[in-house]
Parts: structure tokens; sequence; C-alpha cells
């Protein structure tokens, strides 16, 4: 698992990270409505180097043929294929909010004459984007499995899963959460300030405004003794994850 980490009240306070000379920010509401929250995402599944949904997801490569590629290192897949690689260069600018090249002779993404991201570095990269926006995620243990068969049947599990969950309308969308957070009273965010806040700010407000409302749901349940054993208030005075 990547252990680096940002620098949280850098990041708290909207600043930049610095990351091999460059700088990679963490976009404001009104930067994703401006280019539109679907581009966003997209950006973000390109920034991150996400094999997966890049192959299979946005190339529309079958299943059976992103198998061949599952063994392979992410990156090399990725820059691999000069489209992908000028696709990521410009999701990367969106992030560092300047212009990125990919040189293929060299097989890394520059700034200018700054060669900053490449095969060696990229997952100290992927660690600071996902921190940066709110999709911070611990590196799943490697699997190992007695036939391809076995393997086959987990990711169709997977896809299963993961179609489930676009189903589900509870799912709170960015538009959601903004509007959540405007409607908390003597929080000073609103309607008309909300867009300037970044997206890893609003996030790790709402991280923190979800811890006081379970409290508050479970204060009176507490309160009148009817807390199941072992089970307790969440505490507002902690270290939130982002």
């Amino acid at each position: 698992m990547i252990e680096l980490k940002i620098n949280r009240l850098s990041a708290f306070l909207g600043r930049p990270v610095p990351f091999n000379g460059v700088n990679i920010y963490s976009p404001s509401i009104e930067e994703i409505e401006r280019i539109g929250e679907l581009e966003y995402r997209v950006n973000l599944i390109l920034a991150t180097f996400d094999k997966e949904k890049i192959v299979m997801n946005l190339l529309g490569v079958s299943e059976e043929a992103y198998m061949q590629l599952s063994g392979v290192d992410d990156y090399v897949v990725l820059v691999s294929e000069q489209r992908i690689a000028q696709y990521i260069a410009k999701a990367l600018s969106f992030f560092i909010k300047e212009e990125v090249i990919y040189q293929e002779h060299q097989q890394s993404f520059c700034l200018g004459e700054l060669n900053f991201l490449h095969s060696g570095n990229y997952k100290d990269f992927i660690a600071i984007i996902r921190q940066l926006n709110g999709t911070e995620e611990e590196e799943a243990p490697a699997l190992t499995f007695k036939s391809e068969r076995a393997k086959l049947m987990l990711q169709k599990i997977n896809k299963l899963k993961n179609s489930a969950k676009g189903k589900n309308n509870d799912y709170l969308e960015l538009k959601d959460i903004l509007s959540i957070l405007c409607c908390v009273e003597g929080n000073a965010i609103s309607i008309f300030n909300v867009g300037q806040l970044t997206v890893y700010q609003v996030y790790e407000q709402f991280e923190r405004l979800s811890i006081k409302h379970r409290r508050d749901t479970l204060l009176p349940v507490w309160a009148n003794g009817y807390l199941q054993e072992g089970e307790k208030l969440p505490e507002i005075i902690a270290k939130t994850k982002l």
C-alpha cells in the first residue's frame, strides 16, 4: 500500500500539493462545473491510471481481451497506446493547471522541460490525486487463483456488484452533498460561496458532518439506555479520514 500522505492542513486550506517540481490541485466546485461533472470523473479515472476502467469502460475493450493485460503494469499498458497517453496528459493538465505533454521517447509526462511523471513514481502521484479528490483507497491484497475459471468468476461477481451500486438511488451525488452542506446552520457555507470550495474541502466537511449527524441521531437512544451492547456514540472530536 502507498504510504505517501499529503499535507492535510494545506489541503484543508485549498493549497496545492507539490510533487516532483509541479503543483497538484484539488479542483474547486466551480472548475468542475465549468467542464462538467462527467468530464471531471473521466479526468479522475485517467489521472489515476485506472487500467480497468480506462481499457474496459472508456475504450470498450472486452473482458476477455482485458484479461490478457491484467498481469501487466498499469502504466506500461496505458502509455503503450499513444492515444491513451494523450488523453492522460490532458487529464493531468486539469489537476496541475498547466499543459502537460507526453514524451513518447522517454515514456514520461512533462511540464515544459521538466520530466515529472514516469513509471517509477506514478503510484505516488496516484496516491496524491486520490487524496485530493476524496477517493483514497487501500490497495486490495493480491489474490491467488487455483484456476483461470475461478479468477474469471470473481471478476464477473465484482462487475455485478459495481453495476448494483450504480443503480442505487440512495447514492449521494456531488450536487446533493453540496446542498446538504449549504443547509447546515451556522457553517457559513451557502449556494453563493460553495462553488469556491475544493473537492477535498467538500468531502472533508461532509465527513465531519456525517459523524456529527450519526452522534446526534444516537444521542437520545443512548440517553434512554437503548444502545446495543458494545455500541458507542461516534466521537466528534476525532481525526477525519481525509
